[in-house]
């Protein structure tokens, strides 16, 4: 299922990967993929892609917490080191790297290519990735800053939306 709002869309079908959560106890396994698959949003958030990613996450979190849902109330995501509650447990980084990487590839940002480090490399390249920005290097430079700034803008706000979910 695809979900757009304002131009950015979250969806199964931007997916690229397998994603799988395979962190250990407390939590269970689960194909992420599969969870996006049958996964719809609300009326409530369905209009906010951010909302989306929120409520998305906090599916995935009932999931995952075996045998009580509940249990994930004893973590935090802390963002910038700092919580209203300290007795909370730090969320495996693990787990967070993984709801980064999927969300980020639901949001067709998760392509191995788009990362600044690789702008050098592909250039000149026959790169499918590549070739798909443009007609020439010039139009491909353009919008492969624009999707890094996206990227960066995106996974700064998944983080948000790690952490509001919880």
């Amino acid at each position: 299922m695809t979900h757009e709002t304002s131009g950015t869309i979250f969806g199964y079908e931007n997916l690229k990967g397998h994603h799988v959560i395979k962190y250990g106890s407390p939590f269970k396994e689960a194909v992420l993929n599969d969870i996006l698959r049958a996964y719809a949003p609300t009326n409530r958030v369905k209009h906010k892609t951010c909302l989306v990613i929120t409520e998305f996450i906090r599916t995935v979190f009932k999931q995952i917490c075996a045998p009580d849902p509940s249990d994930i109330w004893n973590y935090a995501y802390r963002t910038s080191n700092i919580s209203r509650k300290q007795d909370l447990i730090d969320l495996p980084e693990s787990l967070t790297i993984t709801l980064t990487d999927f969300a980020l590839d639901a949001l067709d940002l998760g392509h191995y290519d788009l990362q600044g480090y690789r702008l050098d490399a592909l250039r000149n390249s026959r790169d499918s990735f590549w070739l798909s920005l443009g007609e020439s290097d010039e139009e491909r430079d353009k919008k492969f800053n624009i999707l890094l700034e996206k990227k960066s803008y995106w996974s700064s706000q998944i983080g948000i939306c790690i952490s509001e979910a919880l």
